[in-house]
């Protein structure tokens, strides 16, 4: 795999040997597992069926604070990785070690049984990729024309999974936890006017009849008509996400094939008819391939309009057409992070991702909610965030697409 080294990208992260459990090495750290994954050696941890979906499942951990959230894909558990996350998976507790040094222990988060293999529950969240129609063949156009979104692994597949495996699934992690979960559904783009929105009525609705206060986010493109997403909004769906990916036209153009046919002031149209609705929005912009500027544009561009980033960076898993690319450099997407988060602040929009549902609020793929929790706990260093030393050396190395 052509990859810069995970050695360099740890030492990049110029980790705090002397305070090895610091907040500030909590921080980096996080960074490095989102961004590159871990080796994970665990003691009783079982072979998983999971739903990989577009690639975004794996192991959920607190990385040595409660608003530190991350997950390992199951698809970056490396053994020739320098970061080890060693411990004992029943008892819940791991250390993460670099270089022969523990640095601080992390608690682990059980996978729990939702009574389907195609319906996670990753930290707070049920997550389903659901087919286009209940028991079905789920597909997204753009595969089956040749023109994937470069980085995502959703195939074709049969799916076991409607309305009632999701409402039972809900009902026995709520009955086990005590807790109403929130529910993200999506499910890939189709050739229809309303592209694809029609299959997440009966889901809504069987779940909002069983459970009147569920949290339901659906991330979904864009329709043509934004009247489509009328259904949904009388049902009460709770947020919806239409994820721009990139922002520049260049970037969208290559990296998304198909769905770069989408134009920007598509998404601006129903994010808006959702806000106007009461509908808490976001949309996941992927940093890595584009230039700073560009990206941080894409925030500008989302916030301008009351949505915020989900701010996420580029994994090319296997599958995807940029299996090959280099994983982002950790340390370069802290430092962005915070750019867009400084961003988002000024528009105000910060507080409008924690609020909504789904992947937005969570953090576990990202951290711009971690450092936001940080934050607003009061958690978060006064010398933080800071500027690393060689900021322009890491901006240019970060991911080119090859």
């Amino acid at each position: 795999m052509n990859e810069t080294p995970f050695e360099k990208y740890a030492d990049e992260l110029e980790l705090d040997f002397k305070q090895p459990d610091s907040l500030i090495n909590k921080i980096k750290l996080c960074s490095y597992l989102v961004c590159c994954g871990a080796s994970v050696e665990l003691e009783s941890y079982p072979l998983n069926d999971k739903d990989f979906r577009t690639g975004n499942a794996g192991l959920q951990l607190l990385v040595g604070n409660p608003s530190l959230r991350a997950l390992i894909p199951f698809f970056y558990m490396d053994k020739g990785n320098p970061v080890k996350l060693k411990g004992d998976y029943a008892a819940k507790k791991a250390a993460i070690a670099y270089d022969g040094k523990e640095f601080f222990e992390v608690t682990l988060l059980p996978e729990s049984e939702t009574g389907n293999k195609n319906i996670n529950l990753e930290f707070d969240t049920l997550i389903a990729a659901i087919p286009r129609k209940p028991h079905g063949t789920r597909n997204c156009h753009y595969h089956s024309i040749d023109k994937p979104c470069a980085f995502c692994v959703l195939t074709r597949k049969q799916i076991d999974l409607g309305p009632a495996d999701l409402v039972s699934a809900y009902a026995r992690i709520a009955e086990n936890t005590g807790i109403e979960p929130q529910v993200l559904l999506t499910g890939g783009t189709d050739f229809t006017r309303d592209r694809g929105l029609s299959k997440y009525i009966p889901y809504v609705k069987e779940l909002r009849h069983n459970f009147r206060k569920a949290r339901i986010a659906i991330e979904a493109s864009p329709p043509k008509d934004v009247h489509s997403l009328d259904g949904l909004i009388e049902l009460g769906m709770d947020t919806f996400a239409a994820n721009i990916e990139f922002y520049s036209r260049k970037a969208r153009a290559e990296l998304l094939p198909g769905k770069s046919e989408i134009e920007l002031e598509e998404y601006e149209k129903s994010l808006a008819y959702c806000r106007e609705a009461g509908i808490k929005t976001f949309s996941a912009l992927i940093a890595g391939p584009e230039d700073d500027a560009d990206t941080l544009k894409g925030v500008e561009f989302l916030s301008s309009i009351g949505t915020p980033a989900n701010f996420i960076c580029l994994r090319p898993f296997p599958g995807a057409r940029l299996e090959n690319n280099p994983r982002v450099n950790p340390a370069w997407f802290l430092e962005i992070t915070v750019q867009a988060n400084r961003i988002m602040k000024k528009y105000n929009v910060m507080q409008s991702l924690a609020n909504t549902a789904g992947c937005g609020s969570c953090g576990g793929c990202s951290l711009e909610m971690n450092l936001y929790r940080l934050n607003k706990n009061g958690d978060l260093p006064p010398e933080y965030p800071g500027t690393a030393n060689r900021k322009q050396e890491r901006r240019d190395k970060k991911t080119p697409v090859n």
